[in-house]
Formats: C-alpha cells, sequence, structure tokens
C-alpha cells in the first residue's frame, strides 16, 4: 500500500469516529465506560472528536503530499497520538473509568495505526533511494 493511501485510510477512521463521537457522544462513551457517562463525560467526548476531525483533514491533504520534512513530521505526529492514547487508555482501565472492551478496542486500533505510521516513517522513500543514487 502507498503512503497516501495509508494516510486517506487513517484520515477515513478518524473521521469516521470523531463524527460519532460529536453526534452521538453517549453512544461512544456508554459502550467503554464502567459506569454511565455524564453530561460533562460526553461534552468532553465531543472536544476530543472535533480534534481528531482535524487530524483526519491534517492527514488527508498531506497524503497528496511528496515526501518531505512536513510529511514525515505529519507521521511522527500520529505515531505519538497513538502511543499516548494507548498510555491513557490503559491509566484510564488502571483507575476503572474505561472497561476491558473499551481499552482492547482502543489498543487494536492504536496498535495498527502506530504499526502503519512507524512503516512509512522510517521506510526509505523513493526521493530518498534516488538521491542517494544521484550522490552515490
Amino acid at each position: 500500500m502507498k503512503r497516501k493511501h495509508f494516510l486517506l485510510i487513517s484520515a477515513l477512521v478518524a473521521w469516521i469516529f470523531s463524527i460519532g463521537m460529536m453526534l452521538i457522544p453517549s453512544g461512544f462513551t456508554s459502550g467503554i465506560s464502567t459506569v454511565p457517562p455524564t453530561d460533562t463525560v460526553n461534552a468532553w467526548a465531543q472536544f476530543l472528536g472535533t480534534n481528531l476531525f482535524a487530524i483526519g483533514f491534517i492527514n488527508f491533504f498531506s497524503s497528496r503530499s511528496p515526501w518531505s520534512g512536513a510529511v514525515k513530521a505529519i507521521l511522527w505526529g500520529n505515531i505519538v497520538l497513538h502511543v499516548l492514547s494507548i498510555a491513557t487508555d490503559v491509566n484510564a482501565y488502571m483507575n476503572n473509568i474505561i472497561n476491558l472492551q473499551g481499552i482492547m478496542q482502543g489498543t487494536v486500533v492504536h496498535l495498527v495505526f502506530i504499526i502503519g505510521f512507524s512503516y512509512y516513517t522510517f521506510k526509505k522513500s523513493t526521493h530518498d533511494m534516488s538521491a542517494a543514487k544521484t550522490n552515490g
């Protein structure tokens, strides 16, 4: 799969999750929470949904960009996002805020994206390879 396709898929997944979080936050929070979600929890889910929607736009527009330091920064940012999300989920689970189903669903999605973004971050790009052939 090409980097541009991976970024497009990541944008679509971000948009799907974020739209659900913004429009029906209780549908998102009630399935993973150990207690019924409050209005405050749902408002935070909506806020998180807006951020996730924006990340989807960043990934979407960067999917069309040639390899550059900016694209690498976007890939790194996505790795950091998913690593910190796993850490946050584990902390929430350990403090009995989210249930086992919630942490397992989130962890699977986060790990898939960590692997994918890491692959494209550390993969030698065509640009790097052609520059090496020219200089070497």
